[in-house]
């Protein structure tokens, strides 16, 4: 039977996850299961200790992890404050926060000397706000393929000013040869006219590496930077007096090849009706901490959305916001966040993974994260684990004066957001025809008392001699990288570049992905 070449996956030797269903041609007798992170045992990791922190830190954290380095510059954070009321006139406040440290978990925040704070520059504010100016939801992209040292660090930073009036003037870019001394690129503003429709004031940036070597065919390794920017989309109403008839946060997405350029800002997600039902659920679990409820205004919305390349595909880290009513006193809307899980492998058509279950959660009732959770822009890799910092609060959005924030860290096994669970029952997964390059075949996998072994077909769906199921070596065990080997072969390296479909039998275990190399 000949084969479609539309129907051919080309994955040449790059990871392949089973976060969607883009590479599953069958499945039977297993499923396929979003697994939620695990909060570590020692958060908060980061609590607000200094006098200019305020009682709150949190939101969006960017987290740089460079296994090469030595002491406390393996891991390095920028961080923000929350501020608890309005603006005092004349009085400054920390932009971005810095912090770093040597394992992640224990942090320190060095007295850097660089912004002024009220006269005194004993603080680890890279630099200063106030109501004459300031910049704030800063998106920070570590690029060390730049061919300019003094670029090497970026950020995208939305400005305005509060004095002599109100204005918001769009996203700056300033760059840093070691991301503590900034300097304004001189074009500002890189993305103006702020409407809060396209241009709005939450936005996630990345440096893809994956842009560095960019495979022809695959769409995301075309852009060295992407954004996510919030986009307010009216979706009306499609009954009278019905809630669903709100403007709404929603997900964009811009890219850029120098940082200045960008594209325009698309809409890529929204909440639809399915949210708003699911959404009633997550209100009324966690109605404890809530102040604020006025049914009418109960929706979803989708905050923001942090970004991590993962070979053939963009995940999406997505802030789901349930607004339960307003609070009176600041204008702001109550109601809890937590996150959930979207992808794409062309840029264009987006899916909600995971059935739309939470990937991370706020915490139980009384716990210091029981409010919001805000992940930072993108997950960093540490050995064989995802790490996902975030700032948590006691309170919901709408929060008053005696609210509380903190870092925490979330991991997951590497490549762990979802995997295909076989029960004690024998089942399989199998793929789509795919084009390889390689000669061995690796898995990340695990068994409990289970097995996994692995056949190859052809596109017809026919075992391939020496690659049939009784030839696979069993596994048995734990390894994010064990290598498949068949008896009589050395391995898949004669059908590279041929149409073969993988079929994983399992029984009492995960999978989670698979590279030919």
């Amino acid at each position: 039977m000949s084969q479609n070449n539309q129907d051919i996956m080309s994955v040449g030797s790059v990871k392949q996850l089973f976060a969607d269903d883009e590479l599953i041609e069958s499945i039977s007798d297993v499923f396929q299961v979003l697994n939620p992170g695990r909060k570590h045992p020692a958060n908060p990791v980061m609590t607000p200790d200094r006098p200019w922190e305020g009682q709150v830190i949190c939101g969006d954290q960017k987290v740089i992890y460079d296994p090469n380095a030595t002491g406390t510059d393996r891991f390095r954070m920028w961080y923000d404050m929350l501020l608890v009321g309005e603006w005092e006139a004349d009085k400054d406040y920390p932009g971005p926060l810095y912090a770093h440290s040597e394992d992640g978990i224990h942090w320190e925040k060095p007295m850097l000397g660089v912004a002024s704070l009220n006269g005194s520059t004993e603080n680890n504010a890279v630099w200063a706000n106030n109501s004459r100016g300031w910049m704030s939801n800063i998106g920070i992209a570590d690029d060390p393929n730049e061919a300019n040292p003094e670029r090497r660090y970026k950020v995208l930073a939305f400005t305005g000013t509060d004095e002599p009036e109100l204005t918001r003037s769009g996203y700056t870019a300033h760059f840093s040869p070691d991301g503590i001394h900034w300097t304004p690129y001189e074009h500002n503003p890189v993305i103006a006219d702020y409407d809060h429709v396209t241009t709005t004031e939450v936005a996630t940036t990345i440096y893809n590496e994956q842009s560095l070597n960019p495979r022809p065919e695959h769409p995301l390794d075309r852009h060295r930077y992407y954004c996510s920017m919030k986009y307010s989309s009216w979706q009306g109403p499609p009954r009278p007096n019905d809630f669903y008839g709100y403007m709404r946060r929603a997900a964009g997405l811009r890219h850029s090849e120098d940082f200045v350029n960008w594209s325009e800002n698309h809409l890529i997600l929204q909440a639809d009706e399915l949210d708003d039902i699911l959404c009633r659920q997550t209100i009324m679990e966690n109605s404890h901490m809530l102040r604020y409820s006025q049914p009418e205004q109960h929706r979803r919305e989708l905050y923001g959305m942090g970004l991590m390349p993962c070979g053939d595909i963009l995940l999406g880290i997505l802030w789901i916001f349930d607004p339960t009513g307003s609070n009176p006193e600041r204008s702001l809307q109550d109601g809890p966040c937590h996150v959930q899980l979207a992808g794409s492998r062309d840029l264009t058509r987006w899916k909600r993974l995971g059935e739309r279950m939470p990937l991370l959660g706020p915490g139980e009732p009384g716990a210091w994260d029981c409010g919001v959770i805000y992940p930072s822009h993108r997950p960093i890799v540490v050995g064989d684990e995802i790490w996902l910092y975030y700032g948590g609060s006691n309170q919901g959005h709408g929060t008053d004066t005696n609210v509380t924030g903190a870092v925490g860290l979330a991991t997951w096994r590497l490549d762990g957001f979802v995997s295909i669970n076989a029960n004690r029952h024998t089942g399989t997964v199998t793929t789509r025809p795919v084009q390889f390059a390689g000669n061995r075949l690796l898995i990340n996998a695990e068994t409990n008392s289970g097995e996994i072994a692995v056949e190859l077909l052809d596109g017809d769906g026919t075992p391939i001699a020496g690659f049939e199921v009784n030839d696979c070596v069993l596994f048995r065990g734990d390894d994010v990288a064990h290598q498949v080997k068949w008896r009589n072969t050395i391995g898949p390296g004669e059908l590279e570049g041929r149409p073969v479909k993988l079929k994983f039998y399992m029984s009492a275990s995960k999978l989670y992905s698979f590279t030919f190399c």
